[in-house]
């Protein structure tokens, strides 16, 4: 009885192990695509067009978004810069976000703060606009 308790320990931790495996393989930048809407918002959030570029939209202009480059710094992290610039005398805006969870529906993203004062990184959660 012993011995079938450790070989069901071992094969859990072992069939474990391989589904995060092959989570962890996952690349994002070419699964996420679409429109994601922030969490409790009517229209703001990402609009991934390919893995190249991103559209933002904010709740007071949904329909004039902001277009960013978007760099993939591995299979989970991103970088986005603004595309227009803005303002001759600053450098592009630019944004880090991490991919924390996706299942089509929901993406889930850490977005790390790399500005000036006293901002947090914080989680970002978004739905997918049908």
């Amino acid at each position: 009885m012993k011995a079938f308790k450790y070989l069901f320990t071992i094969l859990s931790c072992l069939i474990g192990f391989t589904v995060n495996a092959q989570t962890e393989k996952i690349n994002y930048a070419d699964k996420i695509k679409g429109q994601f809407v922030l969490e409790n918002s009517t229209c703001a959030g990402f609009e991934f067009k390919d893995k190249h570029t991103v559209l933002w939209r904010n709740e007071i202009q949904c329909m004039h978004p902001d277009t960013l480059a978007t760099y993939w710094i591995d299979r989970k992290t991103f970088v986005t810069k603004d595309k227009k610039r803005k303002n001759q005398d600053c450098p592009p805006r630019n944004w880090i976000y991490k991919v924390e969870y996706f299942n089509g529906s929901t993406l889930k993203l850490k977005g790390i703060w790399t500005g000036w004062g006293e901002f947090t990184t914080q989680q970002i959660t978004l739905n997918k606009n049908e």
